[in-house]
Order: C-alpha cells, then sequence, then structure tokens
C-alpha cells in the first residue's frame, strides 16, 4: 500500500512504520480517556462506539489514495480506539480471580492470531483489480485496490 502511494522502494519500510506507528501512538493518548468513559457510561456502550468506529476508519482507510490521508486516518482510528483497554477491563470485570490469569492469556491469543489471519486475508484481497482485471475493470476495487480488505474485515 505505502509503495503504491508513491514512496521510493528503498523508503517503504521507513514510512509502513510511521503508518502504523500513528494508530498506536494516538492510542496510548487516548486509552487513559476511553477507560473512564467506561468507568462513567459502561463497558458495553464504550466497546460498542470502538467496534464502530473502527469499522468506519477501517472503510475510509481503504479509500485512502495518498500517504497523508492514511496517516490521518490512521492517527484518528486509534484516537477512537477504545476497544483494547476497555476489554481488558471488562474482561476483568467478568471473570473469576481463578480465571483470570487464563482468560487473559486467551486475550493475547486471540490478538495475534487475528492479527495473523487477518494479515493473510487482507494481502490476498489487495488490488483485486490487478488479479481479476477483466471481472473487475473499470469498478470501485480498480481505484481503491486497498477497499475490499478493509471491507471484509469490517464484517
Amino acid at each position: 500500500m505505502v509503495y503504491n502511494f508513491g514512496v521510493s522502494s528503498q523508503d517503504v519500510g521507513y514510512y509502513a512504520g510511521m503508518l502504523s506507528s500513528a494508530y498506536n501512538l494516538s492510542q496510548m493518548f487516548a486509552s487513559v480517556f476511553w477507560g473512564r468513559c467506561s468507568d462513567v457510561f459502561g463497558r458495553k456502550p464504550v466497546l460498542m462506539f470502538g467496534i464502530t468506529s473502527s469499522a468506519c476508519s477501517t472503510v475510509i482507510f481503504g479509500l485512502c489514495t495518498n500517504f497523508e490521508q492514511a496517516m490521518a486516518i490512521r492517527f484518528v482510528a486509534g484516537l477512537l480506539s477504545s476497544n483494547s483497554a476497555v476489554a481488558r477491563a471488562a474482561m476483568r470485570d467478568i471473570t473469576t480471580e481463578a480465571d483470570r490469569t487464563r482468560c487473559f492469556s486467551l486475550m493475547g491469543v486471540a490478538y495475534g492470531v487475528g492479527f495473523f489471519i487477518g494479515s493473510s486475508i487482507g494481502g490476498i484481497l489487495s488490488r483485486p483489480g490487478e488479479v481479476l482485471p477483466t471481472l473487475l475493470a473499470g469498478t470501485f476495487f480498480v481505484k481503491y485496490p486497498y477497499l475490499l480488505p478493509c471491507l471484509t474485515s469490517t464484517v
């Protein structure tokens, strides 16, 4: 994706790292806010907001046509992402002391499996206009080659 934004091949790693870091950096600042919101308004509404904002920002990310747009949406997505911190708090609320360690470790495993499977599916579904040019010629997926994996991940 970064390479298709016009970044030289020798700088792709640097810019891809910046793109990934934008999300994590903004999420780091917003986590305390979302944690406090979940204490005040409840875990469920904050988690539902996080899921909805994540889905919307992922679709918008698939519509990005340059690096600056992608950086901006990844930064905003991190600010709106309440799931990580609040899910851990919810896990603590619903588990007993005896089960907590096992449940938290399973949560980490689920994140790891999700990152692995999600990246694999995203790579397979990216640039569908190049993979199936006769079927998808002139469609939305030619102009936005990374929209299909982003749409798929929101479902």
